[in-house]
């Protein structure tokens, strides 16, 4: 693929390689730049074979303290050379790992290591968890694909869904194997909230859970016609969930999740928290098929109303009354073209901006036309054009939309992913392979400078038939 990394100078290379895997190459040993002479350069203070008691003259006539054992041998000598690394050397080394993989590795060294890894302030390569929940590298190591931290069992993975993502976490709703009462659409049974990379696991509310005097109220849409009504359900019910989204705040104990779910032909927005028994599931004239829906500064923005209508929920100073709506309003419309064409709209998060995504197609939905950006404006609820993305790239798919810094990256080959749009979802024409085909998924991003779309194939091999789509997934360590 275009996008397809390049590799680090063999000499950088030989250096943080030897960190991550906790070793140095045995063909290095010895060689300048290598991890054994930099682990004891570290520790004695040398660089280069000179000491750094020269600046001092009185010191140079101290003997030299011993020698550390080469990276590796020992888990204390690796613990005190990372100790001794000057200032932010190791986050800057962490840095020139782009893969979430080899920072994982680089996290196993030792406390040090992972604290660099934790306070680098380049985020890794994006991944795209597939169907299967399969993780596959697309930018940094030319497409492999791995399994998730196996803390999930593979028959609990055979009945989950992608449902979305934040930072280093993916929620994953689990299916039913069968359903006796034959509804085209499943309920889910279960929702956690999992690292795909170290395995650690937070439980949702069951999707289907109820609870007796749970809580309710109403509230008027602002600007608009209708109510938004919300409640816990008194009795057992459920919900196939869609899509999900954590808000900025997700990362301490008091997370909070808000969802587009549907019942039984109905669409709803599903809300929780921590400690709750049951969601409390909201219902509103906006909310239909096609809704799309994004935190930003712990405010709900749901795109509704077939996608033309811009809605703001409200819950209070801080969320600290979260899940009561205290205020929903209607904010920007936007309406749809009238000449036969057809648009795909979706909401992503950008530095401290919500962004829309547009993309036009002809009749038949088989060729993207143009594609269009604008950012809203809350102090007078439009939306504005904007033509560049100043450094970032949009990564779009059904249950994840995410912003990538790609000009904080160190290597030319990555900066180059900048200024671009890339989607991965349904409405990319041949989406899917067929039989004979060699890849996973048919994607496009577009050049927000050039104005041109260009496919880009997605894995090695077909992708799984099993229900559900692909998701943009975008650790931060």
């Amino acid at each position: 693929m275009e996008g397809r990394a390049g590799r680090f100078p063999s000499e950088m290379e030989g250096m943080v390689r030897g960190f991550v895997v906790g070793t140095s190459r045995p063909e290095m040993d010895g060689r300048e730049g290598s991890p054994a002479v930099l682990a004891s350069s570290a520790a004695s203070g040398t660089a280069g074979g000179e000491p750094w008691s020269h600046l001092d003259p009185q010191s140079a006539s101290s003997p030299p303290p011993p020698a550390a054992p080469a990276a590796g041998q020992d888990p204390a000598a690796d613990e005190a050379v990372a100790a001794g690394l000057p200032g932010d050397l190791g986050s800057l080394i962490a840095s020139m790992l782009p893969s979430a993989y080899d920072r994982g590795a680089l996290e196993g060294v030792s406390s040090c290591w992972r604290a660099a890894v934790r306070d680098c302030p380049v985020r890794p390569l994006p991944l795209i968890l597939s169907a299967d929940l399969r993780l596959t590298d697309c930018f940094g190591e030319g497409n492999i694909t791995r399994s998730m931290h196996p803390r999930l069992s593979q028959s609990s993975s055979d009945t989950a869904t992608a449902l979305g993502s934040l930072k280093n976490w993916v929620i994953l709703g689990f299916e039913p194997k069968w359903n006796p009462e034959g509804d085209l659409i499943v309920s889910h049974r279960q929702c956690v909230l999992f690292q795909p990379l170290k395995g650690n696991l937070r439980y949702l509310p069951d999707p289907s859970a109820s609870v007796k005097n749970g809580l309710s109220g109403t509230c008027r849409i602002t600007q608009a016609e209708g109510i938004l009504l919300y409640s816990q359900p008194a009795t057992e019910s459920g919900m196939f969930l869609q899509k999900i989204v954590l808000s900025d705040s997700c990362l301490g104990p008091d997370f909070r999740v808000a969802g587009l779910a549907a019942s039984r032909g109905s669409h709803h927005l599903a809300l929780c928290t921590a400690g709750m028994d049951a969601w409390c599931v909201c219902t509103a004239p906006f909310l239909t098929l096609g809704s799309d829906l994004e935190f930003m500064h712990d405010k709900l923005y749901i795109l509704g109303g077939h996608q033309e209508d811009l809605y703001q929920i409200e819950f209070g100073a801080e969320m600290v009354w979260f899940p009561h709506v205290c205020a929903a309003r209607r904010c920007v419309t936007m309406h749809l073209p009238q000449d036969g064409t057809h648009e795909q709209r979706n909401l992503v998060r950008s530095r401290n901006d919500l962004l829309l995504v547009v993309r036009s197609f002809n009749e038949n939905w088989d060729q993207l036309v143009t594609v269009s950006v604008f950012k809203l404006n809350v102090h007078n609820w439009t939306w504005t054009q904007v033509h560049a993305l100043h450094g970032q790239s949009l990564l779009i798919s059904m249950s994840s939309s995410v912003a990538i810094d790609f000009s904080a990256y160190h290597e030319v080959e990555y900066r180059r992913l900048a200024e671009r749009i890339y989607f991965l979802d349904q409405f990319c024409p041949g989406f899917l392979p067929g039989r004979d085909d060699h890849f996973s998924y048919r994607a496009q991003f577009y050049d927000m400078l050039e104005g041109q779309v260009t496919e880009l194939l997605i894995g090695a091999q077909p992708a799984s038939r099993r229900p559900g789509f692909p998701m943009w997934f975008s650790p931060t360590e």
